[in-house]
């Protein structure tokens, strides 16, 4: 038996208002972080970034929704970095610097945030590209998590060198092959969303169905996540055309020496071409959707699935399959690392 989802609740116009300043708000700290690397600027982001995809999530999936992704995103990212940190296990081995602030054991809490705010945007990017506008299930289900892994891959690959190798607010241990970055990263990253997402997916099928408010029927709305994701981008891109680049160097944290073929600036420069076609590519893929004027999210059958049929569905047995073969490799292939005390 199913339970047929709520009809879309008006918006209210006042939180609507606070949701599009905090998009102008990040887009503009977006853009100045690129001139001045401060830390302030980074915390401003992050949590100008939180306001604005909660209240975005909120209409489009309502309160409940939003806090369980919260929930469930921060549980399995805090054990997946605190397990990676200590064993180097799920991304290869690698550690934080002081340069977060608050940690919580060796993980800071802002990297708890940037997966909230960086995954829901990935996921509803996915959403937009692949056409879905119900609660999906089976194959499908695990299609959109996939895809939404993607995109999020798509932002780590231009961010993270520029982060860690340059930026030392992580350190990579043992280096890697891409700029200094074990190729590792990149599955365990896909890995950990594709489980966040697929758990949230499964969550909605069968425990609480978004309950959307009427603005996922205005295709203005969203533009939104769009806009939000081209600030992100722009913050890469932008930088070694604006952002002080004179006498920037690599981390003096770094363990292991980066590349020595690539330069800083080369760096930040191929970093900005990675991004123009990582982020901005889907971006471009999703107004093109829009453009074409399919139904859109959320606008489609919101009934929930009787819980009898859980156990059948693909993403239940990719995860329970796919995890343990996933960690099982990276010990067979002896690519785990460890915590490893940082210089000086």
């Amino acid at each position: 038996m199913s339970e047929t989802g709520t009809h879309p609740a008006l918006p209210d116009d006042r939180l609507t208002r606070v949701r599009q300043v905090l998009l102008v708000i990040v887009f503009a700290v977006s853009i100045v972080s690129v001139f001045n690397w401060d830390q302030v600027w980074v915390v401003l982001l992050e949590l100008a970034s939180m306001a604005f995809i909660f209240l975005l999530g909120r209409a489009a999936e309502g309160w409940r929704n939003m806090v369980a992704f919260i929930l469930i995103t921060w549980v399995l990212a805090f054990i997946a970095e605190d397990l990676g940190v200590h064993t180097g296990v799920i991304f290869g081995a690698y550690q934080y610097s002081n340069q977060f602030g608050l940690m919580l054991d060796q993980v800071p809490m802002l990297i708890l945030v940037a997966y909230f705010t960086a995954g829901y945007a990935s996921l509803t990017i996915a959403r937009l590209i692949s056409g879905i506008t119900d609660v999906p299930r089976g194959w499908r289900l695990v299609v959109l998590a996939a895809a939404g892994s993607i995109v999020m891959v798509g932002w780590d690959l231009a961010m993270d060198p520029s982060t860690s190798v340059i930026g030392g607010e992580w350190i990579w241990t043992k280096g890697g092959n891409y700029f200094g970055i074990p190729l590792q990263n990149y599955w365990g990253w896909f890995i950990l969303n594709f489980l966040i997402y697929a758990v949230y997916l499964l969550y909605s099928a069968y425990v609480s169905t978004p309950r959307p408010t009427s603005e996922v029927r205005q295709r203005r709305f969203w533009y939104e996540p769009l806009i939000y994701w081209v600030a992100y981008a722009l913050n890469i891109i932008l930088l070694p055309i604006l952002g002080k680049t004179e006498g920037l160097s690599f981390s003096p944290l770094n363990v292991v020496k980066p590349p020595t073929d690539v330069g800083v600036v080369q760096l930040l420069w191929i970093l900005s071409l990675i991004a123009v076609f990582s982020m901005l590519g889907p971006v471009l893929f999703a107004v093109m959707r829009l453009g074409e004027k399919p139904p859109l999210p959320f606008t489609g059958d919101l009934t929930r699935q009787n819980g009898s049929v859980f156990i059948r569905e693909p993403a239940v047995w990719v995860i329970i399959f796919g995890i343990p073969v996933y960690i099982a490799a990276v010990y067979a292939l002896g690519l785990t690392g460890g915590y490893a005390p940082l210089p000086g």
